[in-house]
């Protein structure tokens, strides 16, 4: 069985077949490699070879995608004998394939997809279509560090190379955020006491090469866990909620190197409604998992020494 925690509850496929196609929206190999992986009626796992040989891709390229999107909890890597890894799908989102692949390359199909929240909100005389300051609608957006303009050089760097071990494995707290107030120009470390709103703030944050304000906490290997949960966000848990509604910022970002589970993704949707809805902006939100942050330390050696 995988490391990985089943991603998404099997009880909310619309919710589901959303969060799966946010993930995979804006790569198209990742739309690819999840097309191949749930391609045909059969359940046997695709090995990293056959998605190859099917993409014409080099099979480095898809173990560095593949693996990745594994992380998210988009299907599972699993062995099999005579190759490096195989990936198999998952049951409860088979029937819905179609679907998520055609919402994650037409984004504007997303607006007919019905969900509970938005049967929940339509049901609540419209609640999230009317915004405390005015009747603005919600405005999100799931990024990664690609979409970040201080980050360009990770642009550079090919999945093949986050699949090496880098010397350590996983950076404290306090030497990714030194390194990432050099590259971004960020504010300083606060003093760590488990009661923090977020670990550093910028206003050098630059999107599409609009600048914005950024808040980003980070988590290291004092968790004693390979995967992040809501329960390790501060002391008691509500960090998220604290650095959405505490920090003056319009992009928010969750980092550890290892897996972050699905309920933080959900969190961070939910509290960029309520932020967006309540500024009247808006308001981007994501992950740095060990894939991502393995990309930042090898564009970045420099800054990470």
């Amino acid at each position: 069985m995988s490391s990985v925690s089943k991603v998404f509850d099997s009880s909310f496929f619309p919710e589901s077949i959303e969060t799966t196609s946010d993930l995979l929206r804006g790569s198209k190999r990742k739309i690819n490699i999840f097309r191949e992986v749930y391609r045909g009626n059969s359940k046997k796992p695709k090995t990293v070879s056959e998605i190859a040989a099917a993409l014409k891709m080099k099979t480095m390229d898809v173990a560095g995608v593949a693996t990745h999107c594994a992380r998210e909890g988009l299907f599972e890597r699993i062995k099999v004998p005579g190759e490096p890894m195989a990936f198999k799908s998952h049951d409860y989102l088979r029937a819905f394939r179609n679907k998520i692949i055609n919402i994650a390359s037409k984004p504007k199909s997303k607006s007919k997809l019905v969900t509970m929240r938005t049967r929940s909100a339509q049901k609540k005389h419209r609640i999230e279509k009317i915004s405390i300051r005015g009747g603005q609608k919600r405005n999100i957006e799931f990024i990664t560090i690609n979409d970040i303009d201080n980050f360009r050089e990770v642009r550079k760097i090919k999945d093949s190379a986050v699949l090496l071990k880098l010397s350590p494995e996983c950076l404290s707290e306090r030497r990714f955020n030194n390194a990432l107030v050099k590259i971004i120009k960020g504010t300083p470390l606060k003093l760590d006491w488990g009661g923090e709103d977020n670990d550093l703030f910028t206003t050098n944050c630059k999107i599409s090469g609009k600048r914005y304000a950024c808040a980003i906490a980070l988590k290291g290997p004092a968790i004693n866990s390979k995967t992040l949960h809501p329960k390790h966000m501060g002391k008691n848990g509500d960090q998220i909620v604290r650095m959405f509604f505490n920090s003056p910022a319009n992009v928010f970002f969750i980092q550890f190197e290892g897996t972050i589970h699905e309920s933080i993704i959900k969190e961070l949707q939910m509290f960029a409604i309520a932020k967006s809805q309540l500024v009247g902006q808006k308001i981007f939100y994501g992950i740095i998992d060990h894939h991502d942050s393995y990309k930042l330390r090898i564009a970045y050696k420099k800054e990470f020494k």
